[in-house]
C-alpha cells in the first residue's frame, strides 16, 4: 500500500475516532438524564453543540498535525531511506543519500552514509582485483577470438531455440553477402535468430539428427547439410553442445561453413584443362601419325626429308609429355577424394544443379519436384558427376535443355534426367558413368558408377531403342526423417497484432515467462518536431540500441535522421540540434521504419515514456506497412517501481542517481544508450525486489501511477 494512501487512512481514522467518542459521550450522557433535565438541555441545545465540535475540530488538527509531523519526518525518509539503500547495495555505491526528516532518521542516514563509504571501498578493491582476472579472461578471449578470425571457415554457436551465442568473421561473410544490390542484408548478432539467415527445415532435421544420437549413446556425433546461398555453395557441418556436467542434453549446437564454390571452380578448371589436352593431344597424334605414314609409305625417302618427319615426330612427342606432365600438376592441385557426407534436401540438390549447368555450360533446366526427400552423400561429388554427364551432352549433342523429376519410389528417392531430341548415344553416357571422376593418394580411380554404388543406389539409363538414349535415373536410399526436432520455438512468437496500450499487448506467455535477465532488449528513442503525434508532428531521427546477456552491443546501433516532409519548428531544432538543411536527403520513415522492425527482431523494445514513443510507431503502422508486435517496457514506468517514493524518474534523474554519465542529451542514439544503461541497472533493482520475468515487470509497471499517461 502506498505511503499517501495510509496516510490518509491514518487521518480519516483519527477524525472519526475523536468526533465518535464525543458523538458517544453525548448520547451517554443523554441516557442518564430524567425527563425534566432532557427538556431543558433541548433549550439550551445550540449553546452546548458548537463547543464539542470546535474542541474536536482542535483536537484533530493538533492530532492531524502530529501524524502529518510524523509522516513527513519519519515514514516518508523512512521509505525513501529504504530504497537509495537499496541503490547504494545494487547498482551505484557512490551514491549518497542526502540529510532529511527527524533527528533519529539523519542520524540513521549519517550511518549509512558511513558504511556506504566502507562498502564503496570494498567494491573498489574487489573491482580491482576482478579486473587483473578480467584482464587474464580477456586476453583468452581476444586469443579465441583472434584464432576464430583467423579460420577458413565460420563457426556459429547457437542455442536450440536457434538465438545466437557466438559467431566469427568468416561466418557473417558468408551468411550476409549478397550479389543484388537491391536486396537488403538480414543482420547478424549476439542474440539474433539463425533461422533469419539460414533455412529453418535443415537446422531443425539436424537438431533431430543430434539428439536422437547423443540419446543413443553416441560420442560426438556430427551431421551436415549444403545449401545454396547467393550464388555461393555452402556446406553446413553441425555438432552438438551439451550441458558441461558431461550430461547428454541437447543444449545448443555449433554449426561450421565452408563454401566449396572454390572447390567447384577448381574442377571446372581441372575439366577445362583436360578438355584442351585431349584437344592438343589429338592434333598431336594426328601429326605424328601422318609423319609416320609418309616414312611407312615412302622407304625410298631422302634422307633431308626423312629427318624433317622424324623431327616433327620428336617435337610432337616432346610437346605431349610437357603438356602431360603439367596436366600431372594441375591434377595433383585441384584432385578431391569421395569422403564427405552431409544431410542434403532433394529440392536443395536440385537448385544447384539448375544454377551450376547453367553457369557452366548455359544448359537451360526445368525441374518438377513429386516428392521431396532428404538424402546422405557427398553433394560436392554429386553435383560434379552430374555436371561431367552435362558436359558431355553439350559438347557431343548439343543438348541444350534438360528435365529433372524428383519423386519418391518406396524408401528411395529417384532423381530422373531427360532431354530432346533422343540422339544421344547410349555408348556415350554408358562411358561417362565409368569415366573416372576424381583419384586418391594411392592411384585408386573412383567413376560416377563407383559413387553411386557407394551410396547403395541405382543408375539406370532410359532408352527407346538400343543404340540411343534419352534420359538417365539415379535412384538413391532417402534417409528417415524421424520426427522433427520438437524443441522450444519461442522466438517466433509474435503477437498476432498491436494495440497501443502498453498494458493490453498480446505478448505470448512464454515472453512472460522469460527471466529478464535472458532477454534480448532494443531500447530506442525518436527525436519529433514536436510533442503531438495525433496533431501532425513527425519522428526526425531514430536512435537504438542492442542489448544481449545485459551486454549494450555498441556495433549494432541505430542512428538514423528522417526526413518528416513537413516543417521543422524552431523549437524543435533548439531542443534537438537538428536543422531542416540536415534532413533534406534523408530517408523518409516509410523506409525507416521497416529496417528498425527488422533491427528490433526477437527483441523486447524499451524506451523512457514508452507510450510517447509507441504512439508516433501506431501511428505509422498504416503508412509504412510496418507493425511492431515487440514486448515494450518503460524504463519510467520501470523507476517508479522500484523507486516508488522518490520524485524525480526523468531520464536525467534516474541517471543522475544510478552514476551513469549522459553524453549525446536530446540526440536519438545519446537517449536510447542512456536508457540502455539505465534498463540494466533496473532489471538488477527489479531482481532485489523479486520482479524477475517479464511478465512481472509488465504486471508491476501497469500499476504505476504514470501508467495512463496517453498522447
Amino acid at each position: 500500500m502506498k505511503p499517501s494512501v495510509k496516510y490518509w487512512i491514518f487521518i480519516i481514522g483519527v477524525a472519526l475516532s475523536i468526533f465518535s467518542v464525543i458523538a458517544f459521550s453525548f448520547i451517554a450522557s443523554w441516557g442518564h438524564l430524567n425527563p425534566d433535565e432532557q427538556a431543558f438541555v433541548e433549550e439550551i441545545m445550540h449553546k452546548l453543540i458548537p463547543f464539542p465540535i470546535i474542541g474536536g475540530l482542535v483536537i484533530f488538527l493538533i492530532v492531524g498535525g502530529m501524524v502529518s509531523f510524523l509522516f513527513r519526518l519519519y515514514i516518508i525518509p523512512i521509505l525513501q531511506l529504504s530504497e537509495e539503500t537499496r541503490l547504494i547495495s545494487s547498482v551505484n555505491a557512490g551514491h549518497r543519500i542526502k540529510p532529511r526528516g527527524g533527528a533519529e532518521v539523519l542520524q540513521l542516514i549519517d550511518t549509512i552514509n558511513d558504511y556506504a563509504c566502507s562498502f564503496e571501498q570494498l567494491q573498489t578493491e574487489v573491482d580491482q582485483k576482478s579486473e587483473v582476472s578480467r584482464s587474464a579472461l580477456n586476453a583468452e578471449r581476444n586469443r579465441l577470438a583472434a584464432l576464430m578470425s583467423e579460420l577458413p571457415n565460420g563457426v556459429v554457436v547457437c542455442n536450440t531455440d536457434g538465438q545466437i551465442l557466438l559467431f566469427n568473421n568468416q561466418a557473417q561473410k558468408f551468411l550476409t553477402s549478397t550479389d543484388d544490390e537491391n536486396v537488403k542484408q538480414k543482420p547478424i548478432g549476439l542474440g539474433r535468430s539463425i533461422f533469419a539467415l539460414v533455412e529453418r527445415h535443415p537446422i531443425l532435421h539436424g537438431l533431430d539428427v543430434l539428439k536422437k544420437s547423443l540419446d543413443d549413446g553416441k560420442q560426438r556425433p556430427v551431421t551436415g547439410f549444403m545449401l545454396p546461398f547467393a550464388k555461393h555453395y555452402l556446406r553446413f557441418s553441425m555438432a552438438p553442445v551439451s550441458e558441461q556436467d558431461g550430461s547428454m542434453d541437447l543444449t545448443g549446437f555449433v554449426l561450421t561453413i565452408e563454401d566449396i564454390a572454390p572447390e567447384i571452380e577448381s574442377d571446372n578448371r581441372l575439366e577445362s584443362w583436360l578438355q584442351t589436352l585431349i584437344d592438343d593431344i589429338e592434333r598431336s597424334l594426328q601429326g605424328t601419325r601422318r609423319a609416320i605414314r609418309k616414312i611407312l609409305e615412302t622407304p625410298e625417302m631422302a634422307p633431308n626429308e626423312l629427318a624433317i618427319h622424324r623431327q616433327t615426330i620428336d617435337s610432337t612427342s616432346a610437346t605431349i609429355q610437357k603438356r602431360l606432365d603439367r596436366t600431372r600438376e594441375e591434377a595433383a592441385r585441384n584432385i578431391h577424394t569421395a569422403s564427405h557426407r552431409e544431410e542434403v534436401l532433394g529440392r536443395h540438390l536440385l537448385n544447384i544443379l539448375e544454377q551450376h549447368l547453367e553457369d557452366r555450360f548455359g544448359i537451360k533446366i526445368s525441374g518438377h519436384i513429386t516428392e521431396d526427400g532428404w538424402l546422405n552423400l557427398d553433394s560436392y561429388m554429386a553435383v560434379q558427376g552430374i555436371a561431367f554427364l552435362a558436359g558431355r551432352l553439350k559438347k557431343r549433342s548439343n543438348i541444350e535443355q534438360i528435365s529433372i523429376e524428383l519423386n519418391k519410389t518406396g524408401n528411395n528417392l529417384a532423381v530422373e534426367f531427360s532431354w530432346e531430341p533422343e540422339r544421344v548415344k547410349v555408348e556415350d553416357v554408358d562411358s561417362w558413368q565409368r569415366t573416372p571422376l576424381v583419384t586418391d593418394r594411392f592411384q585408386h580411380t573412383f567413376s560416377f558408377r563407383d559413387f553411386i554404388a557407394r551410396h547403395e543406389g541405382a543408375l539406370t539409363l532410359d532408352r527407346p531403342d538400343k543404340k540411343f538414349c534419352n534420359g538417365v535415373t539415379i535412384t538413391l536410399p532417402a534417409k528417415d526423417t524421424h520426427n522433427e526436432y520438437s524443441g522450444s520455438t519461442e522466438f517466433e512468437q509474435r503477437p498476432v497484432f498491436y494495440e497501443f496500450d502498453l498494458f493490453k499487448q498480446r505478448t505470448p506467455m512464454v515472453y512472460n515467462d522469460r527471466l529478464l535477465r535472458d532477454l534480448t532488449y532494443v531500447p530506442f528513442d525518436l527525436e519529433t518536431t514536436g510533442l503531438h503525434p495525433t496533431e501532425g508532428d513527425e519522428i526526425i531521427q531514430l536512435g537504438a540500441i542492442r542489448i544481449v546477456n545485459g551486454h549494450l552491443q555498441h556495433h549494432e546501433t541505430i542512428d538514423q535522421l528522417v526526413d518528416p516532409q513537413r516543417e521543422v519548428p524552431p523549437i524543435a531544432t533548439e531542443i534537438t540540434g537538428i536543422y531542416p538543411e540536415m534532413l533534406v536527403g534523408q530517408p523518409t520513415v516509410a523506409q525507416v521504419l521497416p529496417e528498425f522492425r527488422r533491427f528490433a527482431e526477437g527483441a523486447v523494445l524499451v524506451a523512457h515514456n514508452a507510450a510517447f514513443d509507441m504512439r508516433f510507431l501506431e501511428l505509422k503502422e498504416v503508412e509504412t506497412r510496418t507493425r511492431f508486435g515487440n514486448p515494450v517496457l518503460d524504463t519510467l514506468l520501470l523507476s517508479t517501481v522500484v523507486h516508488p517514493n522518490l520524485d524525480d524518474h526523468t531520464l536525467d534523474g534516474i541517471a543522475g542517481r544510478m552514476n551513469i554519465p549522459i553524453v549525446g542529451r536530446h540526440t536519438a542514439l545519446g537517449d536510447a544508450i542512456v536508457t540502455a544503461e539505465i534498463l540494466v541497472k533496473l532489471i538488477a533493482l527489479l531482481e532485489a525486489a523479486g520482479i524477475t520475468t517479464l511478465g512481472q515487470a509488465i504486471e508491476a509497471s501497469a500499476k504505476s501511477k504514470f501508467a495512463k499517461l496517453s498522447f
